[in-house]
């Protein structure tokens, strides 16, 4: 699979797991414009900060490395 629809999935992911408790949280009474903002802020926030980050770990293991770390010479 393609690595940038990778990081976009498990950006994606992430970002339904940050706005899913804002928007649990603001239902029971209605959900306000204001709220319906934050629950965005919250998915934005998750999903850019996960597609941006350079240590996101996307596979079980990048090729070279074993969980022990790189490959002594």
């Amino acid at each position: 699979m393609n690595p940038l629809i990778k990081k976009v999935v498990v950006s994606l992911v992430y970002a339904v797991g940050a706005a899913y408790p804002a928007y649990s949280l603001a239902v029971p009474g209605g959900v306000t414009p204001e709220e319906w903002g934050l629950v965005v802020g919250a998915f934005v926030a998750a999903f850019w900060g996960t597609f941006k980050s350079n240590t996101t770990v996307i596979e079980p293991s990048r090729a070279g490395e074993t969980i022990a770390g790189p490959p002594k010479a």
